[in-house]
Parts: structure tokens; C-alpha cells; sequence
């Protein structure tokens, strides 16, 4: 079997728009760290954590995108 490498482009590709790139998915994990917090305070046993794994299903994909990574990528 033949081993096929995958040409992979990266995204953002200049170091301004990395930084432009992170600084976006800093306020986005900001925005998702408020909302675990707020949930947090609801005094109801598991829901904070049920919470945070939730908000970091959504999250982790949406960065990667951000980047330009695939899941192949990220594995």
C-alpha cells in the first residue's frame, strides 16, 4: 500500500492574520468561559460540568476552523 501524504494548506497564512485569527477565538473562548460561569452559579449538581464539556464540543471544532485545520490534521 502506497502511503498518500496530504498536501496540507495552512490558514491563516501570514503572521498578522494568525494574530487576527487568535485574537478572534480568544474573545470566543472568553464569550463561552462567561457563559460556563454563569451556569456555574445555578446550584443544580452536574450541570456546570455537563456545561463545560458541551460549550468545549462546540468550541474546539470552531477554532479549528478558524485555523484551518481538519480533523485529519488535528489527529
Amino acid at each position: 500500500m502506497a502511503a498518500v501524504r496530504a498536501e496540507w494548506e495552512v490558514l491563516p497564512d501570514t503572521p498578522t492574520r494568525i494574530e487576527a485569527v487568535a485574537e478572534r477565538c480568544r474573545r470566543l473562548v472568553s464569550r463561552r468561559a462567561l457563559v460556563g460561569a454563569g451556569v456555574a452559579m445555578v446550584p443544580l449538581p452536574g450541570l456546570d460540568w455537563l456545561t463545560d464539556v458541551a460549550l468545549l464540543l462546540k468550541l474546539i471544532p470552531e477554532i479549528n476552523r478558524e485555523f484551518g485545520l481538519t480533523p485529519e490534521q488535528v489527529e
